[in-house]
């Protein structure tokens, strides 16, 4: 699987988590009581949210994530800094993969072992 559709496969399990856990968390809620909501729902969530991790950490080249998180910070609703920070950050994002990029580029470079 291709570093692309491991960040969005982790990306759909962080939603599946939030979703999920919320929704599990209301159905035991009005079906039992709300601390027993409560544990379930944090169960759910914290099972997606593993695997989540674990999508996450079986990405091998991170330079082009700055960007995909930027790019989701701006089509975010506007709830942590309002809309006056969106382009700011879209553009750090965008920065800082090149930077990560041209790093990676030079150390492959440099690196001329034969076991690649």
């Amino acid at each position: 699987m291709a570093d692309a559709q491991k960040s969005c496969l982790g990306f759909l399990l962080l939603g599946a988590a939030v979703f999920l856990g919320l929704l599990a968390w209301l159905a035991v809620w009005y079906g039992i009581d709300l601390r027993s909501g409560l544990i379930v729902g944090a169960g759910v969530f914290a099972f997606f949210l593993v695997l989540a991790a674990y999508s996450f950490l079986q990405i091998r080249d991170w330079s082009w994530l700055p960007v995909l998180l930027g790019s989701l910070y701006a089509v975010l609703p506007d709830i942590l800094l309002g809309p006056q920070d969106d382009l700011l950050v879209l553009i750090a994002g965008a920065v800082l993969s090149g930077i990560l990029g041209w790093w990676r580029q030079r150390r492959e470079k440099t690196d001329l072992s034969p076991h690649k």
